[in-house]
């Protein structure tokens, strides 16, 4: 790998209401031997899986997910990441059509013990 190197990734979530997120990675720099790699990735209704049987039988969702990660090249430890998502859409629930925002912040930092 390469800095400005970039690769793409699709991961699907089966929770109530399935997405799938097609995101695409960047190696931005590698200092002191941490990688900084930048994330952007789109996310959309995955009509492929169901939700809750009774419940939720489609929803029509769409959204971006940004993020920026640190490893340490030599272990492959994630010591710093920032991910943030935002999402809307509609549930179709028994006949009904229910507006949904979602949007979450997730921070993990890490060291490593010596």
């Amino acid at each position: 790998m390469h800095v400005g190197d970039r690769w793409k990734t699709e991961a699907r979530d089966s929770a109530e209401l399935p997405f799938l997120v097609k995101s695409t990675y960047q190696l931005q720099s590698i200092n002191n031997g941490i990688a900084k790699l930048e994330c952007q990735g789109d996310i959309t209704s995955d009509s492929s899986r169901s939700g809750v049987p009774g419940m939720a039988n489609a929803a029509e969702l769409k959204g971006q997910q940004r993020g920026s990660y640190s490893v340490d090249i030599k272990t492959g430890m994630l010591t710093e990441c920032k991910v943030t998502v935002d999402i809307e859409g509609t549930a179709h629930v028994m006949g009904h059509d229910i507006p949904i925002t979602i949007s979450t912040e997730v921070g993990i930092a890490g060291t490593q013990i010596k």
